[in-house]
């Protein structure tokens, strides 16, 4: 899982919302903070947990998870 590239899409897909007006919600940010996870993009899902924070959008238990998962995965694949 750490060498998948689907997560850029991903966060390509968010940019674009922003660029068009189309409202992310959570289950937006949350899917995205995921993506990176499981790819090793940690870095990324901590600035996607920082975006939902500064959009002021309802986040919950799997917000916060899925940034800690993507940092413990980010420790699996740097060994």
């Amino acid at each position: 899982a750490c060498e998948n590239e689907e997560w850029r899409l991903t966060l390509q897909l968010l940019h674009d919302m922003v660029g068009k007006r189309v409202e992310r919600q959570s289950i937006t940010f949350g899917a995205a903070m995921i993506a990176c996870g499981r790819a090793g993009a940690w870095q990324h899902a901590l600035f996607l947990f920082r975006d939902l924070m500064d959009a002021r959008v309802d986040r919950d238990s799997i917000h916060f998870s899925a940034a800690i998962i993507a940092c413990e995965d980010a420790s699996r694949c740097s060994r």
